[in-house]
């Protein structure tokens, strides 16, 4: 979907494409929604937390980034300003571009060196930190794509990948993973093109060459960090065997131990594919419809994705139609009570000691209270 944001912004519209109200809850409403996007010329978020940010969570790049897209697309082609709403400081706030104050963030935190600083003071979990500020930025070059130049992804690998003080200290076991997902991040962003067949980041060759020798030793030395753009991303894989058979890049050592722990990993059980048919009255079927006409995907059965979300709500409930049959059938746990026999009613009391001792000191209290009435009335 990086290379057509139309799939992207199309999900979005059949996700978050929901009316509610008094007498409607969940109801789908993806074709109005859609035409009250297509006017639409201002995006915003807020922010007022100074614990969160853009980049350190998926949450804009999901929601203002998804909305931009599913702007673009149904107007046919404008992409809509987009803004911030900077609560950070009281008395003090103001309203900020996403541009501005996603460069903000960078040189406030990824690019600043007491921040990253404190990130090494927590271990692997500053790395964790910094694995996601990665992955975050990807996913915002993605929704918007004018926002995010070469020059950030520049910077970047100078700052995390082509620093060897700051590249040692992320090669550290605890560490190792973090820093593979890191580089195999960069690769993808460079290999993947867009709508116009361009690469997200234009990098040069020495930079390309330098990520493909890391990240084969990496996984050489480590073991594959099997993240979902590592080991269940097959392309990627093939792009770095075709890189290592250009001499100079990798040793043949390293060559040889990165292709044995790849071919490890590909024995491992993969789960089974399922083929799930989606109703052919959603948008997110029509755009398919009209791009593939193709009525059938074929998903992970393990994944959330791409399960039968956009099913009419009729069917689903087991209404009328074709797959009323299989919508009776109900598959789960029967709940039964049952009474353990050995704390069944034997038709007697029975006291534990605790309730004895309650009982003593009751009527302890209730004789002390009728002596102390008989010496004052006496």
């Amino acid at each position: 979907t990086w290379d057509d944001t139309d799939v992207i912004a199309q999900l979005f519209i059949d996700r978050m494409g929901n009316a509610y109200g008094q007498d409607v809850w969940g109801k789908s409403a993806a074709d109005l929604f859609e035409m009250n996007l297509a006017d639409v010329e201002v995006t915003m978020h807020s922010r007022s937390s100074n614990l969160y940010g853009v980049i350190d969570n998926d949450d804009f790049f999901q929601y203002l980034g998804g909305l931009n897209l599913a702007v673009t697309y149904a107007s046919g082609g404008y992409t809509p300003d987009s803004y911030v709403t900077n609560l950070r400081e009281v008395g003090d706030e103001g309203i900020q571009t996403l541009g501005d104050f996603i460069s903000d963030e960078l040189y406030a935190r990824y690019f600043n060196p007491e921040w990253i600083e404190g990130m090494q003071n927590h271990g692997y979990a500053g790395a964790r930190e910094m694995k996601d500020f990665v992955e975050n930025l990807w996913g915002l070059q993605v929704t918007n794509p004018e926002l995010i130049p070469d020059w950030v992804w520049d910077r970047v690998y100078e700052t995390y990948i082509n620093n060897p003080e700051m590249s040692e200290w992320l090669k550290q076991s605890e560490n190792s993973f973090a820093y593979q997902s890191m580089i195999a991040r960069m690769l993808e962003v460079n290999r993947k093109v867009d709508a116009n067949g361009d690469p997200y980041w234009d990098a040069d060759e020495e930079t390309i060459n330098t990520l493909v020798s890391e990240y084969a030793e990496s996984v050489a030395e480590n073991g594959a960090a099997c993240c979902h753009h590592t080991c269940g991303n097959p392309l990627l894989d093939e792009y770095i065997q075709g890189m290592m058979s250009v001499p100079g890049i990798v040793s043949e050592e390293i060559a040889d131990k990165y292709r044995k722990t790849m071919a490890e990993v590909k024995k491992r059980e993969t789960p089974a594919d399922t083929t799930v048919t989606e109703e052919k009255n959603s948008n997110w079927r029509r755009y398919q419809d009209k791009q593939s006409g193709s009525g059938n995907e074929t998903i992970d059965a393990r994944s959330g994705f791409g399960t039968n979300v956009d099913q009419a709500p009729e069917a689903a409930e087991g209404g009328e139609g074709e797959n009323k049959e299989e919508s009776d059938y109900v598959e789960g746990y029967e709940m039964q009570d049952e009474i353990d026999p050995e704390s069944e009613d034997t038709g007697s009391f029975s006291f534990s000691g605790s309730d004895i001792l309650g009982l003593v000191i009751v009527i302890l209290i209730v004789g002390a209270i009728y002596i102390g009435f008989r010496r004052r009335s006496s």
